[in-house]
């Protein structure tokens, strides 16, 4: 941009540079807000800022006196344009999706059942199926009933509820294996507790509730050393989007029985 200004600017006048400088100040603005925006918008709006670029590219030319638009071939232009509006579909769906996520989160953590299960077929449908967050919180049901009522329901109950919770989380599985909450999810539906708190925190070290699970999980066998380690080792990590309270307070109650 700078070798094109410095060349054009006594030949075409402000015009040209001001059109050129412009449209690469808007496309700069877009990857710029990339590293303030959640992950998750990074690719659709990469994506985007390229078919911009692209399409630009393709159907304009600059003259020595203005940017123009060529529409010998209106058809190819078209074509241009399609891909583009497909992929703004897809993502717009996605971030709907994501965003009716959040919305469950907020309703769950005020106990609007009603509302949290409206806004997780939401983001199912707006997702178009593959949201798999979607998934992980509609297994959150019936592990919240399985622990709620664990003393009041009945063997069969349980293990219905159970496989509804792993149905679920296989669908999140096949969709997202790298998710921390995935496996979190599974050791609580009974799935090999030890080897999934373990993988989710691989995955994840600043999951707080796979560590103190995993911690309470070797107390009850009386391994009392390693649980004491498996807390220490989240020490190091700062933690701003989740109340750490309840795990400094399980690491100091631990500590004092060294």
């Amino acid at each position: 941009v700078r070798f094109y200004l410095q060349r054009h600017s006594r030949e075409s006048g402000n015009l040209v540079s001001s059109q050129v400088a412009g449209l690469f100040c808007a496309l700069s603005a877009i990857i710029a807000s990339i590293h303030w925006t959640p992950s998750l918008y990074c690719l659709p709006v990469m994506m985007t800022a390229g078919v911009m670029l692209g399409a630009w590219v393709k159907a304009t030319h600059i003259d020595d006196t203005n940017i123009v638009v060529k529409w010998e071939h209106p058809a190819r232009s078209v074509l241009i344009i399609l891909p583009f509006l497909a992929v703004i579909f897809f993502m717009q769906g996605m971030l709907r999706s994501q965003y009716h996520v959040l919305q469950a989160r907020q309703f769950i953590a005020a106990g609007d059942m009603e509302k949290f299960g409206a806004a997780v077929n939401h983001a199912d449908k707006t997702g178009f199926g593959l949201n798999a967050n979607a998934y992980l919180l509609a297994a959150a049901i019936p592990l919240g009933i399985l622990e709620g009522g664990n003393k009041t329901l009945s063997a069969d109950e349980k293990n219905n509820l159970s496989q509804q919770a792993i149905k679920l989380l296989d669908h999140a599985e096949r969709l997202n294996r790298f998710d921390a909450d995935l496996y979190y999810h599974r050791a609580l539906a009974g799935q090999d507790k030890e080897k999934n708190l373990r993988r989710a925190l691989v995955l994840d070290p600043q999951h707080l509730s796979s560590r103190m699970a995993l911690a309470d999980l070797l107390m009850a066998d009386d391994i009392i050393n390693e649980a004491f380690e498996i807390l220490k080792e989240g020490m190091v990590w700062r933690y701003r989007l989740i109340d750490p309270a309840p795990y400094y307070s399980q690491i100091s109650a631990l500590a004092l029985e060294f």
